[in-house]
C-alpha cells in the first residue's frame, strides 16, 4: 500500500500543523542536504546518514500537510501521527510519534524514509518506546522493528527486534545493530500489533541511525538559565546581572552567538553569559558548526530588569518551556515506584532543596513560600510518633555550587503535625509557609531546603497498613540544569557518588533526573540594590560595553583580551586599571571613597557612582 494514511479527528487539527511549521526558527547550511530529493521513478525519499528524528521539526521536514515527517509513511486503522499527551512528556523536546489505542485488534505500521546502506557495514539503530498497555482490559501491544527495501509489509520479512506484551510506563530505549547482506535502498518499519482491542497506545521518540565513521550534522539548541517571575513569566534580571546560556547543541566543534542589544553582543564561548541592560525582548542566535556544515537556532527571551522591588515572586520554573510533573505521573525511584518520590522523601534521602540562582549585590527578604503538595501520608501504625517528629525549612547560602551548610540565612523548625497537619491527602493541594513577621534575608544565591526526619516509617510489612509518604510537584527543566539538590544518606548501586553528608545535584543519585527541579515560589522584597551600572553606546545605538559595581568590585563587560581598562575620578586622576583577559574583567575598588568615577575602554567611557 503506497499511500499516506492520516488520522483526521479533533485529536490533531490543522492548527497544530501550522504550529510545527512556524514555531521553529532554525536554519540549516550543509555541504550535502540531510533530506535528498525524491527519486523520479518511485517517489522514494532518501536521507543522509547519520540520521536522527525527534519529531520536533529539527530537520525542517514537516511541510504543513502531513502528520509525519517528509518521507515517513504511516498506515493502518489507527496509524501513527505526531503529537503528545500533556501528562507524558517527550523523551526530549515536545512531540513524538503516537498510535492511539484501537477499538479493534491492531495492525499498524510506520515506515522511515530510505537510506542507501552498504554491504558489510554495521549500522546502529536506536529509539525510545512508550507502551503503557491498558490496565482495565489487561491487554498489551506487541512491537517489531523490521527492515526492507520498500515501504510495504510484503518487503519487511526481516525482524531486527521484537517486544511482546509491552508495558512501559516510562520511555524505554531500544537499540539494535543491522549489517546488510548487499548494497541497496533500505527503510525501517515500526510495526505494532495486538491480539485484542483496547491494548493501550504506543509512542516512539528519538529515532537514530548511524555507523562508526559517520559525521553527524551539528544541531544548535540552547536555553537561558535563570529565575522567572510568577506574575509575567519573564526572565528575571537585576541591574545588569549575567544570564548563562545552557548549550544543548550536539556534534558541534565551534559556536557563534549573536545577541543584539545584550552585553556582549556576540561570543564564541560554548556557554557564554549575557547581560541585558533594560527590560524587553532579546533575540539570541546560536550557530553551531562542524566539518560537515552548520545549523542555527534563534531564541527570543523576554526579560524584566529589576532594582529594589517589593513583593517579587521568584520561581525556578520557566513557564515558557519547562514541564510540571502531574500527581498521576510523579517520578519515583525503583525502591518503591508508588511512594519513593524524587521530589520528596525516599530510601535515599529525606532532605531536599531548591536552588535560586540570584546575583549578589542586594538583599532578598524572603517572607513566603508556595508550592504544590501531591502526596502526604503518615504511617498508620506509628501515626502518633510520626506526627511528633521534627521538620525544618532551612535557607542556605552557596559554596562551590551547592548548599553551604555553614551559611544558614535562617530556618523554620516545627513538628510534622505543626507543619503539615494530621490529615492524609487524597488529592493535590497548594500549600505554603508565610513568615512576614520574621523574614529570611539572603544576599546572594540561596537554597530552600525541606528537611524531613531520616527515620520516617517507609517500610511497612503489615498487609493493609500504610507507610509514610511525602511527594511534591516537580519540574523538568528544558535547560537540563538541575535546581533540585538532595542530601543522600545512601545511593543506588548504579551511582558512583560518594556520600559525604553534603547536598548534591539530584542527578548524582540517579543520572536520569538531570535537569530536575522543585516547583517552588519564593516571595521576596528586593532591597539595597547596590548594583550601580552604566553602558556605552555605539554610533548605531547598540550597546557595546557596560560596567557594574557590586560592592567594591567593578565588573566591566564588552572588553577583549589585552585591552586596558582605566578608572578615573572626577579630577582626572587614575584610581585603578586592569588588563582584560577576555570579554569581561573585574577590578577591586576597595579603599576608594564614595563619589562619581569614569571608566574608559576602547569602546567608550562610562560613569558610575560608588556609594
Amino acid at each position: 500500500m503506497k499511500i499516506f494514511t492520516y488520522l483526521r479527528s479533533l485529536f490533531l487539527a490543522s492548527a497544530v500543523l501550522a504550529l510545527w511549521t512556524n514555531a521553529y526558527a532554525s536554519t540549516v547550511n550543509v555541504e550535502s542536504p540531510v533530506l535528498a530529493s525524491s527519486d523520479a521513478d518511485d517517489d522514494k525519499v532518501f536521507c543522509d546518514l547519520p540520521y536522527s528524528q525527534s519529531f520536533d521539526n529539527e530537520n525542517n521536514d514537516y511541510p504543513g500537510d502531513t502528520y509525519v515527517p517528509t518521507g515517513w509513511l504511516s498506515v493502518g486503522d489507527m496509524p501513527f501521527v505526531t503529537n503528545s499527551f500533556d501528562n507524558v512528556p517527550a523523551k526530549d523536546g515536545t512531540y513524538y510519534l503516537m498510535a492511539l489505542e484501537s477499538s479493534a485488534a491492531r495492525n499498524d505500521r510506520c515506515y522511515t524514509p530510505f537510506f542507501k546502506l552498504k554491504k558489510g557495514t554495521k549500522y546502529s539503530i536506536s529509539f525510545y518506546v512508550y507502551a503503557p498497555g491498558n490496565a482495565q482490559t489487561n491487554n498489551k501491544t506487541d512491537f517489531e522493528l523490521t527492515v526492507g527495501t520498500e515501504q510495504d509489509a510484503e518487503f519487511h520479512s526481516r525482524i531486527l527486534t521484537k517486544l511482546t506484551e509491552c508495558e512501559f510506563s516510562r520511555w524505554q530505549k531500544v537499540a539494535v545493530d543491522y549489517t546488510p547482506d548487499e548494497d541497496n535502498d533500505y527503510c525501517f518499519s515500526f510495526h505494532v500489533t495486538s491480539k485484542a482491542a483496547y491494548a493501550g497506545w504506543f509512542g516512539i521518540d528519538l529515532f537514530n541511525i548511524t555507523y562508526p565513521e559517520a559525521v553527524p550534522m551539528p544541531k544548535a539548541a540552547f536555553v537561558p538559565v535563570g529565575c522567572y517571575s510568577l506574575m509575567d513569566s519573564k526572565l528575571i534580571c537585576f541591574s545588569n546581572s549575567k544570564i548563562k546560556m545552557s548549550n544543548l547543541s550536539t556534534d558541534a566543534t565551534s559556536y557563534l552567538w549573536e545577541a543584539e542589544g545584550a552585553i556582549p553582543s556576540s561570543s564564541t564561548e560554548k556557554e557564554p553569559e549575557f547581560s541585558f541592560p533594560k527590560s524587553g525582548s532579546y533575540k539570541i542566535k546560536l550557530t553551531a558548526k562542524n566539518q560537515r556544515g552548520s545549523n542555527s537556532n534563534t531564541f527570543t527571551s523576554l526579560v524584566s530588569v529589576y532594582g529594589n522591588t517589593p513583593d517579587l515572586p521568584i520561581m525556578t520554573m520557566d513557564p515558557n518551556g519547562d514541564t510540571m510533573t502531574t500527581r498521576d505521573n510523579l517520578d519515583a525511584y525503583d525502591t518503591n515506584p508508588y511512594a519513593d518520590f524524587v521530589a520528596g522523601v525516599n530510601h535515599y534521602y529525606s532532605h531536599f532543596a531548591e536552588r535560586f540562582d540570584v546575583p549578589e549585590g542586594r538583599e532578598y527578604e524572603i517572607y513566603s513560600l508556595s508550592f504544590y503538595l501531591y502526596y502526604y501520608n503518615l504511617g498508620i501504625r506509628y501515626f502518633k510518633e510520626e506526627c511528633n517528629k521534627p521538620f525544618s525549612i532551612v535557607f542556605y547560602g552557596e559554596k562551590d555550587g551547592r548548599p553551604d551548610l555553614n551559611k544558614v540565612y535562617g530556618r523554620i523548625d516545627k513538628t510534622m503535625q505543626e507543619a503539615w497537619g494530621t490529615l492524609n491527602l487524597g488529592t493535590w493541594e497548594q500549600r505554603g509557609f508565610e513568615f512576614k513577621d520574621k523574614p529570611i534575608v539572603a544576599d546572594g544565591p540561596f537554597y530552600v531546603a525541606f528537611e524531613f526526619p531520616e527515620n520516617l516509617w517507609l517500610d511497612e510489612t503489615v498487609s493493609g497498613a500504610t507507610r509514610t509518604c511525602v511527594g511534591f510537584c516537580g519540574i523538568k527543566h528544558r535547560s537540563k540544569v538541575s535546581t533540585l539538590y538532595v542530601q543522600p544518606f545512601k545511593v543506588p548501586e548504579t551511582s558512583d557518588y560518594v556520600v559525604d553528608g553534603n547536598y548534591c545535584p539530584v542527578e548524582k543519585v540517579d543520572s536520569q533526573y538531570k535537569g530536575y527541579g522543585l516547583y517552588l515560589t519564593t516571595w521576596c522584597n528586593v532591597k539595597n540594590d547596590s548594583g550601580t551600572s552604566s553602558i556605552a553606546i555605539a554610533n548605531d545605538g547598540s550597546v557595546v560595553s557596560a560596567v557594574r559595581l557590586s560592592g567594591d568590585v567593578l565588573q566591566v563587560s564588552g572588553t577583549k583580551a589585552g585591552e586596558k581598562v582605566i578608572v578615573y575620578n572626577v579630577s582626572g586622576s587614575v584610581v585603578g586599571s586592569v588588563i582584560a583577559t577576555g570579554e569581561g574583567c573585574e577590578l577591586s575598588l576597595s579603599g576608594i571613597p564614595a563619589g562619581i568615577y569614569v571608566v574608559k575602554t576602547e569602546k567608550g567611557t562610562m560613569k558610575f557612582f560608588k556609594q
